[in-house]
């Protein structure tokens, strides 16, 4: 691993200009693309020069080009706004799923109270029938 110092590929020179690799996952990176030799759509997360994260995917391949030295090459695409989207998804699915409980709960709440009503009714309905069975025969 000491003799991977540059990661080669125009993307990865630009971003190594502008942008710092989170250390721990630059090393499980190169890590995974010497035990695999590739890797497709790994996501990192870099730290720009302006302190803004920047999260990306990476599709990379290892090559040996001596005995012991080794050239990674790929690409690296921004996938921030992609990540922020999924992070506001999962958000929505959330409340929604408390908005369809409380729903529920709202719905048998709703159902208790017309079955009481009906059973009002009921007795109601009985009371005045029993009224008027009464009235019939004392009249």
């Amino acid at each position: 691993m000491k003799g991977i110092q540059v990661i080669a590929g125009k993307s990865f020179l630009v971003c190594r200009r502008k942008c710092l690799f989170e250390s721990s996952e630059r090393t499980e990176m190169i890590k995974i693309i010497l035990q695999h030799g590739q890797v497709d759509d790994y996501e990192l997360t870099l730290r720009s020069k302006d302190n803004r994260t920047v999260i990306v995917s990476l599709n990379a391949i290892c090559f040996m080009t001596t005995l012991c030295t080794y050239r990674i090459e790929g690409s690296l695409r921004d996938i921030s706004d992609r990540k922020k989207a999924e992070e506001e998804l999962i958000k929505i699915n959330k409340e929604l799923k408390i908005n369809k409980k409380l729903l529920e709960d709202h719905e048998l709440k709703l159902n208790q109270m017309i079955y009481n009503l009906e059973e009002s009714e009921h007795f109601l309905l009985k009371l005045i029938l029993q009224r008027q069975i009464l009235f019939y025969y004392f009249s």
